[in-house]
């Protein structure tokens, strides 16, 4: 640090003494200077009223007046007529020349250059007489030049001597000064030995230095605290300053826009994240008011959310929220689609029910034809509470199966059972059907496990061809336990493959009215394998059959 000052000082002193000197140089070259212009002015306008007032021979009252300064008289295409300095025979035309040209245009003209036939610096002033001819008087500078380059070694000769004298006192103070500085530890101020003069600074210093710590150990501890919060926030956070670039964000966000948290910091969003519309919301909040919009990103939606960071003198950033609606979109869609199915599915069995009771009760049918009429509504009856109750299933699923206690089933068993219930079904349709496996066990809800394999092998037997097979094969591995139904039957086609666990869903449209059935049992199958923690899937090809396989984990607990 010594050295820096004392170096320091040096190159000050340096340097000023050489601006000292550089600017009397200047000074004293930019007055000489002009008091030669002056005299070439002068001595320029005075011959000049003299040539109009004599109205004789110019070139030979030219030449009476000595040779001083350079005196020439050029005409107006620019010929030399008399120059005191030059031979005319041999000079070029001057009508090229900037001080003739000024002249002729107007009354005066003058120029510094330096000279095509003397080479030297020199000042032209030239004045347009009353015959049209220009007179032109010149002088070169040297002179001015003689005398600053003669003065210029006194010039040095004080400045090495001020520059000497100046790094001799810089050394000497330098010392004094540094010595209890270098010595001086910042961070235990009240330690070090100072100056008297400073003990007012160092007791600051101490009680800064203390302030600090607790701030930079508060900042830590909510800037510990903020990251974790965000962390652990399913939205995405992104601050931005005033500029648009970004100064924080969280995990979230940066997973969502495919970035890298450290490596965004600093950058503006549209390089982190290019969409018009974000850069739409982000410079309506800058101005102060909040906007929000949604967009796509891939497959999934998400709403935008960008808020003023305001100051006293306005926002001085934008904070923006990204909120995934991807599921509470399609859970909306779902209730509104299931509530119009419900509608339909329950108008339809009520609407019959209630014409055919009309009809009895206004005595319009036949005694002969009460008990079929009977019937009818009893089947739209028996419909209209496999509806409900298949309604009321998935409501318990979608509640997360409150109040359903879970035990050991033996999944075996509920085939062989399921195969039983459907044997007359089957018969009717003339399918034939097989349980093949082994006694396997898991830890779930014996109703909701009795639905699953029950709606798979429902659908088996009802979308299966006259004369064919419904095969139901369980087995186990190490960690699940698997249930496969195949069929020998329609097949699901594949346009309509991923719609087949939607709710009242039924593909074969031409089939549905002859097919008994509400068009919920995929979707409790969906939600009862969800249920337990497994999972469900099928392959199927039109016309020869479809397998559906589940797969449970052995502990459900």
């Amino acid at each position: 640090m010594k050295k820096r000052i004392f170096y320091g000082m040096c190159v000050v002193a340096f340097i000023s003494t050489l601006l000292a000197l550089l600017l009397s140089i200047t000074v004293m070259s930019e007055r000489l200077f002009s008091s030669v212009r002056k005299e070439i002015r002068n001595e320029a306008t005075y011959i000049a009223a003299l040539l109009d007032a004599a109205k004789g021979d110019d070139a030979a009252l030219l030449g009476r007046l000595g040779d001083n300064n350079r005196i020439s008289l050029i005409d107006p295409d620019g010929r030399l007529l008399y120059d005191n300095k030059v031979n005319i025979a041999k000079a070029e035309n001057h009508s090229d020349r900037e001080e003739f040209k000024e002249a002729i245009s107007g009354v005066y003209g003058e120029a510094v250059r330096v000279s095509n036939s003397r080479d030297e610096q020199t000042y032209y002033f030239a004045v347009r007489l009353s015959d049209g001819n220009v007179l032109r008087v010149a002088n070169t500078t040297s002179g001015v030049f003689r005398i600053i380059s003669d003065m210029t070694p006194y010039f040095f000769i004080v400045a090495a001597v001020g520059i000497i004298l100046a790094m001799v006192l810089a050394h000497y103070f330098t010392k004094r000064i540094i010595e209890p500085i270098n010595s001086f530890d910042p961070e235990k101020p009240m330690e070090s030995k100072i100056y008297d003069e400073l003990s007012p600074l160092v007791r600051r210093l101490d009680r800064q230095n203390k302030q600090i710590e607790y701030n930079i150990n508060a900042l830590k501890e909510k800037q510990h605290e903020l990251i974790q919060i965000t962390d652990g926030m399913r939205e995405g956070l992104v601050v931005l300053n005033n500029t648009l670039n970004v100064t924080f964000i969280n995990k979230g966000a940066a997973k969502l826009l495919g970035a890298n948290a450290l490596e965004v910091i600093g950058k503006h969003i549209l390089s982190v994240y290019r969409n018009a519309e974000l850069n739409t919301i982000c410079a309506t909040a800058l101005g102060g008011v909040f906007s929000e919009t949604e967009t796509f990103v891939g497959e999934r939606s998400y709403r935008f959310l960008a808020s003023p960071l305001l100051r006293d003198n306005g926002a001085s950033g934008v904070i923006i929220l990204i909120v995934d609606e991807t599921e509470k979109n399609l859970a909306e869609r779902q209730r509104r689609e299931f509530s119009a199915n419900v509608s339909h599915e329950l108008r339809t069995p009520l609407t019959s029910i209630s014409g055919y009771a009309e009809l009895i009760k206004n005595g319009m049918v036949k005694s002969d034809k009460v008990s079929e009429f009977a019937g009818i509504i009893y089947e739209e009856a028996t419909k209209l509470v496999t509806l409900i109750g298949d309604i009321i299933r998935l409501s318990k699923l979608d509640e997360g199966g409150a109040a359903l206690e879970k035990e050991e089933v033996d999944l075996y068993d509920i085939a062989k059972a399921t195969a039983a219930r459907l044997e007359s079904a089957a018969e009717n349709k003339n399918v034939k059907i097989t349980v093949r496996g082994t006694h396997v066990k898991v830890f779930g809800v014996p109703q909701i496990l009795d639905e699953v394999i029950y709606n798979l092998c429902d659908n088996a037997v009802k979308y299966n061809v006259d004369g064919g097979h419904v095969s139901i094969y369980v087995k186990s591995d190490e960690t699940h336990t698997h249930v496969s139904v195949s069929d020998t039957g329609i097949g699901i086609p594949l346009e309509e493959r991923e719609r087949v666990y939607e709710r009242f869903y039924r593909f074969d449209k031409s089939r549905s009215k002859d097919i008994p059935g509400t068009g919920l049992g995929l979707s409790i199958v969906k939600h009862g394998v969800k249920f337990h923690g497994g999972t469900v899937d099928f392959e199927s090809t039109p016309g020869k059959g479809t397998t559906f396989r589940v797969a449970i984990p052995k502990t459900t607990k």
